[in-house]
């Protein structure tokens, strides 16, 4: 025999071949007359030169082969009862098979020889692997039932409504190119459940959540809360927020009297404060969720994570957190021209962005990447003598304000809808299966997603799916709405503020958990500190916060999650948490708190 390297997985095989072994025969494989089963033969039936009464099978029925050299590729395991039945199968099939010589060596040379006849005394001894069993006696009981038929297939859904723009839906003169609109959507991902629900006639829901730019993206008055204010709603023409223009050219290209948009951002808030309670930020009625945190984004050092660890963990959480629900919704990173240093003006390099790092997390679980900067890398080049007057139309301060951290509310807001509402359009024109991959890897890119926790906000609650912090007591400590940016900019960040010495805040936890992270401002024109502690009979080490940056921008920073304890006799299921101020005359702004479950 030829030998030809096998799996080791058929190794535990091999040790009951040295000797002729008892078949285990499967169900529904029996006697004819009900006597005890055959059992085989040491040997196996052919010769260098077969002898008149053995007949191997040479010109049968295709289920008549023999395997020699490779096993059938039916998913069996190499076995003499495998190569039995094959023999029941060649005679169910019109062939005349009656004997079978099996080998398995622990080379891995395999043989299974299918015979009409066989000369059962004058068995070939050597090699000493091969065994010959007789299959006359052997029948089915009843034949196999049939596999159940496959489910129908799903109706196909209804073609698109007449009418339907398909390149303008916002009544002006566009900003991009097609050209451009193909560049900057990267990867469409699945949209299978929006869809659906537009093919359908059915009305859907647009959730937004992400920082300062999605904030300014606008929203609908019916949500209330800080879309009562009439610059997040403003309908002016050129004064249109980008989110919500991007949703109103959707109600015009699908018009629905019951479509929602649903904003759900928080200004200079990074994705970390999100993450371990999105849902109850973003409805499960969402059909679509627009994630963009690219103006908060955070940098790796590492060649092969590329974004900074917590900043990359929190994105692919929420990530993996909307793609877990039973019918989950389309899902979009929508990526902002942002980047490490805007010091650069419009020189950065292509990689210098986070786009890189956030479309890695996109094409691993498959879901829609809109880039700014791949539309438009290109034609924002830096301003030269030759270039002309549409050269400079997409200079990145033509259509970006704050050194290039935020889009204006003319030419920028139209863009990033513009690019949006392509992605919107494309999902729904365009046919593909569903192929969201299964989450069965419980370790992500970036690590293992962080637990789940109840979120506290002072920001906005969003109709009450989020709650203030449970304040117990305080002195010195006062609410303020707004932080003046360094550009002059009011922006609402509600929270509590305290600057002497000494000024003492104590919050219930609410929720039982086992650990704490208290969400505070990080900023350059502070260096308060606050120390964090436990009151009796909560137990917990004590934590020095300082609100001190470096960076120009200030942000919301959440600490590492912090042990807590709370002793079971204690007859209590929360903590009480104490919030003293170490230094005098310098501003500590508390924003949030998040619990994390036990």
């Amino acid at each position: 025999l030829q030998r030809v390297g096998l799996s080791m997985h058929y190794l535990p095989l091999l040790a009951a071949l040295a000797q002729a072994q008892p078949v285990d025969w499967p169900q529904g494989i029996t006697t004819i007359d009900g006597s005890p089963p055959p059992q085989p033969l040491q040997g196996y039936c052919g010769t260098q030169k077969e002898d008149k009464e053995t007949k191997k099978l040479r010109h049968a029925p295709s289920a008549c082969a023999g395997a020699f050299k490779h096993w059938y590729a039916d998913g069996s395991d190499p076995s003499l009862r495998a190569c039995a039945e094959r023999c029941l199968a060649c005679r169910e099939s019109g062939g005349a098979c009656r004997y079978v010589s099996f080998s398995f060596d622990r080379t891995g040379a395999i043989d299974c020889a299918l015979y009409a006849a066989c000369n059962t005394r004058r068995l070939a001894k050597q090699p000493a692997t091969y065994q010959t069993l007789d299959t006359q006696a052997i029948g089915r009981s009843a034949s196999p039932p049939r596999p159940p038929p496959p489910p129908p297939a799903p109706s196909p859904l209804p073609p698109l409504p007449l009418g339907v723009p398909t390149t303008n839906a916002f009544g002006r003169p566009l900003e991009l190119s097609p050209a451009q609109l193909e560049r900057g959507l990267v990867h469409m991902g699945g949209a299978e459940r929006l869809r659906r629900k537009v093919r359908l006639g059915q009305p859907v829901m647009i959730a937004a959540i992400g920082a300062s730019n999605t904030v300014r993206g606008g929203c609908e008055a019916r949500q209330g809360g800080k879309c009562a204010e009439a610059r997040y709603t403003n309908h002016t023409e050129g004064r249109v927020g980008w989110l919500l223009e991007a949703f109103m050219g959707l109600n015009r290209s699908f018009p629905h009297a019951k479509n929602r948009l649903i904003n759900r951002a928080q200004m200079a808030t990074g994705p970390e404060a999100f993450s371990r309670c999105l849902n109850a930020y973003l409805p499960v009625e969402a059909d679509a969720v627009v994630i963009s945190f690219a103006d908060m984004c955070k940098l790796g050092r590492s060649p092969t994570l590329p974004l900074q660890a917590r900043y990359g963990l929190a994105v692919e959480g929420m990530v993996r957190t909307l793609l877990a629900r039973p019918d989950p919704p389309a899902v979009v990173l929508f990526n902002h021209f942002s980047y490490r240093d805007w010091v650069c003006n419009s020189e950065c390099r292509f990689v210098e962005s986070c786009d890189a790092g956030l479309s890695e997390i996109a094409r691993s679980y498959h879901v829609g990447t809109v880039s700014v900067r791949d539309a438009l890398y290109h034609d924002a080049s830096p301003f030269e003598a030759q270039n002309t007057a549409e050269d400079v139309r997409y200079m990145w301060d033509s259509w970006t304000q704050d050194t290039g951290k935020h889009f204006t509310l003319e030419r920028g807001a139209r863009i990033a809808a513009e690019l949006l509402h392509s992605w919107f359009l494309r999902s729904v024109t365009a046919s593909r299966p569903f192929a969201h991959p299964a989450l069965r890897r419980t370790r992500s890119l970036y690590g293992n997603a962080p637990s789940a926790g109840t979120c506290f906000s002072f920001d906005d609650t969003f109709g009450g799916s989020i709650s203030e912090p449970k304040v117990v007591s305080m002195v010195g400590w006062t609410k303020k709405l707004h932080e003046i940016s360094q550009h002059g900019e009011k922006k609402l960040k509600p929270g509590l503020v305290a600057t002497e010495r000494g000024a003492k805040l104590v919050l219930d936890t609410a929720v039982g958990g086992s650990a704490v992270q208290v969400g505070y401002l990080l900023t350059a024109r502070s260096h308060a500190v606050a120390t964090l502690s436990c009151l009796y009979p909560c137990k917990c080490d004590h934590l020095k916060i300082s609100s001190h940056t470096k960076a120009g921008t200030s942000t919301t920073a959440f600490t590492q999650p912090h042990a807590l304890q709370l002793p079971a006799s204690s007859g209590r299921a929360t903590c009480l948490l104490s919030l003293v101020m170490n230094t005098d005359g310098e501003r500590f702004k508390l924003v949030g708190l998040q619990v994390v479950d036990s």
